[in-house]
């Protein structure tokens, strides 16, 4: 049996459709922009991470307040240079209160929020500003000062430091010579006079010692001698040694450059050098000068301070092989050193007091040494007794 209807089927021919992948041509300009791209993302990135850990007191520093995320402003900060008080005082958000019903059907008041209360803080800096206090006692006022020439620089460097510190003070620097000083002390002229002797206990002066101070033999360029004993310089001040060629020097007369006989240095050089005895030799005395003189002297010898000397185009000379310098006056090999003295009526006037300790202190050090000079705590009371009284005016 066959069926009623047949159904023809068209042959349709087979269609293929070439399908081609579709690429982004590479440009730098694409590249450029997919880099810069990145590096902000990572910067931003970065930077929150470094905002997350930051401490927290970074917060509350002025200027920074764009940190204060999700908190109230500071009220009144201010920032001094003492201790400031931090006071938090919490403070609550309230909601919305509804009105109490009132009636037959009413209750108990009734109370309807449509948040949650808040708790946060305002915090309000109360600064004190105590202004930092100077590590040493200040009292205003004037401090007259006045005696030796070779102390002067040491205590111009010491005064200007400390008023930095103390501006209220002033001072009045002399330098007319430690005999003129200690009567003008007496005399209630100044308040402190400085010297490079011992005053003598009849003066009835209080004695405040400060310093060792360095002196130095110092010859002309030409000697070209490094060092002298003892015995020598003895001779050359008795006047038994009078040319250099006799101790290896060259064929130069020795010409002695002489301070005064009432010298504060004279008298220091005889006691610790000359052992004791007075300089006999026939030299140029001169009042002021000597290293200059030295230096434009041949065949010239003279004694002055170490800081002097270390200023002035001479030779410094070691006695018995020892040079004047700080380890060596330390170590107790080189005898041409002098304590150097303040003193006072009585205690002094409430200004030297504060001023005292300051001088002392270890802070001035450099400047001693800049002077060749050192604190006097810093030598052994044995090293003291080798120097004190010393020679008394």
């Amino acid at each position: 049996m066959q069926p009623d209807h047949q159904f023809a089927i068209p042959s349709v021919p087979e269609r293929r459709i070439a399908v081609r992948s579709h690429r982004t041509r590479f440009s730098w300009s694409r590249a450029a922009s997919f880099l810069t791209l990145s590096v902000l993302l990572f910067s931003l990135l970065g930077a929150s991470i470094f905002v997350f850990l930051l401490p927290q007191r970074i917060f509350t520093i002025p200027g920074l307040s764009f940190l204060n995320v999700g908190q109230t402003g500071i009220a009144n900060h201010r920032m001094g240079n003492g201790a400031s008080t931090l006071r938090v005082t919490p403070t609550v958000l309230p909601g919305r209160a509804m009105t109490p019903a009132t009636g037959a059907n009413s209750a108990s008041p009734t109370v309807n929020t449509d948040q949650t209360p808040v708790l946060k803080s305002t915090v309000v800096i109360t600064p004190t500003d105590t202004p930092t206090p100077p590590p040493f006692d200040c009292v205003s006022g004037t401090l007259s000062m006045d005696g030796s020439q070779n102390l002067r620089q040491l205590l111009q460097g010491v005064n200007s430091d400390y008023q930095k510190l103390c501006p209220g003070m002033a001072f009045s620097l002399s330098g007319s010579s430690s005999r003129y000083a200690l009567n003008s002390l007496q005399q209630n002229h100044i308040d402190v006079a400085t010297s490079d002797l011992s005053a003598r206990p009849t003066r009835t002066l209080t004695d405040h010692p400060i310093a060792a101070m360095l002196y130095a033999i110092i010859l002309s360029p030409d000697v070209r001698i490094s060092g002298l004993s003892s015995a020598s310089i003895q001779n050359i001040y008795e006047g038994r040694l009078t040319n250099w060629s006799e101790i290896g020097g060259p064929d130069e007369r020795i010409t002695v450059m002489q301070r005064p006989g009432n010298d504060t240095v004279t008298a220091i050089f005889r006691a610790f050098v000359l052992n004791g005895e007075s300089e006999h030799v026939k030299g140029i005395k001169l009042k002021q000068g000597w290293a200059q003189a030295v230096a434009q002297t041949q065949g010239a010898i003279s004694y002055v301070t170490l800081a002097e000397a270390q200023s002035a185009r001479v030779d410094t000379v070691g006695i018995d092989g020892v040079l004047p310098a700080i380890q060596t006056l330390l170590e107790g090999t080189y005898p041409f050193w002098s304590i150097e003295h303040l003193y006072t009526q009585g205690d002094g006037s409430a200004q030297f007091q504060a001023y005292l300790p300051f001088l002392a202190s270890k802070q001035e050090t450099t400047i001693f040494a800049q002077n060749g000079a050192v604190p006097v705590k810093m030598l052994s009371q044995s090293m003291l007794a080798t120097h004190l009284p010393g020679p008394e005016i």
